[in-house]
């Protein structure tokens, strides 16, 4: 195990603790800030650990999440457009299993793999997800 990955996880911690703690300097809004910018970088850290651990699923979520803490986080930005092309890219993979299986009558496995396809991307506007939702309720039907 690379020594990076076990060192993420402790971070986080140390800097969700550190963030919990009594703010001690004079200017509330600063304090403020920067008690969100801990509190976000801890689960930005979450959230590498995550990617590095192969959940994307998990990552975009924590990377959405420090950017909900702290909405000018552009490494968190970045993180979460990274992680979103690999998970389209899944997506796409997914999608194309589910129509092999819904063509081989395979109907609960393809509404299974449909349904997959939709979490995976997540965002409802995306055309890719509103295929996916289509053939999973059509395949419903049936």
């Amino acid at each position: 195990m690379k020594l990076h990955t076990r060192f993420f996880p402790v971070l986080a911690l140390f800097l969700v603790l550190l963030g919990s703690g009594e703010a001690r300097g004079d200017d509330p809004a600063a304090e403020s800030t920067q008690g969100s910018f801990v509190t976000a970088e801890a689960v930005y850290h979450a959230g590498l650990a995550a990617e590095e651990a192969g959940n994307h699923v998990l990552a975009r979520a924590k990377f959405q999440e420090a950017l909900q803490v702290h909405p000018g986080f552009s490494s968190a930005q970045r993180k979460l457009d990274e992680v979103q092309v690999v998970l389209i890219q899944k997506a796409r993979t997914v999608y194309a299993q589910a129509s092999t299986m819904e063509g081989a009558n395979q109907h609960e496995r393809a509404a299974i793999l449909f349904q997959e396809v939709m979490r995976l991307v997540e965002d409802p506007g995306n055309d890719l997800y509103q295929r996916a939702q289509a053939k999973r309720v059509s395949l419903s039907r049936e």
